[in-house]
């Protein structure tokens, strides 16, 4: 059996496999949400396609650059279906959301605060500097599990469930000032488990 358990809701179903989502967005109270100055740098949007025709496999451990780039398209086919614009994919946003999904990995961790204990954020200031306009957000999701008929982490409709399935994390997804996104898959194998963490990274670039 699967223990499914949205960490915003504290709520507990039993499926099929396990998975864990949780979302920290730019706006709001402390500690769920936090509004952020713009440091200091420029940083430019990039093609999608030329970023991802390199990387890793979708399948096996590592980054998933397909399930990442079907995840970008599911979320812009939801907002551009309710109205919104849609997301500009960029490589530092994607960088910065693999740099938290491999680190919680490798931390056997899940919070919005970093193995060091520092906020997310500071990921979008130190690892990967961006020069986002106030406002930036994240939204994670985990999985775990040991049936060989499991594929949850290689599958985007799973990760993209996840979230919309989650309100606050389907309103962080559809929050109308962002403007650009990166989104990191990362897949590993530890204790006879298949350990998949999916990070999305948004953010308000200026014009």
């Amino acid at each position: 059996m699967k223990k499914l358990a949205v960490l915003l809701a504290l709520l507990t179903l039993l499926t099929a496999c396990s998975s864990t989502a949780a979302l920290s967005e730019s706006s709001g109270q402390p500690q769920s949400s936090s509004v952020q100055t713009a440091p200091d740098g420029e940083t430019n949007g990039s093609s999608m396609s030329q970023v991802l025709s390199a990387e890793s496999p979708s399948d096996g451990a590592g980054f998933q650059s397909a399930v990442e780039e079907q995840i970008i398209e599911k979320i812009n086919a939801e907002r551009a279906r309710i109205g919104l614009n849609e997301l500009v994919f960029m490589e530092e946003l994607q960088e910065g959301a693999r740099i938290r999904s491999k680190e919680l990995f490798d931390s056997d961790t899940f919070a919005h605060r970093r193995p060091d204990d520092r906020s997310w954020f500071t990921v979008l200031q130190d690892d990967v500097p961006v020069a986002y306009d106030k406002l930036a957000g994240e939204n994670l999701c985990t999985t775990r599990y040991d049936d060989p008929n499991c594929n949850d982490a290689l599958s985007a409709d799973f990760w993209f469930d996840e979230w919309v399935e989650s309100q606050s994390h389907y309103e962080n997804m559809i929050k109308e000032g962002y403007t650009h996104v990166g989104v990191g898959v990362y897949v590993g194998e530890r204790n006879g488990y298949t350990h998949g963490y999916a990070c999305t990274l948004f953010a308000k670039m200026p014009e």
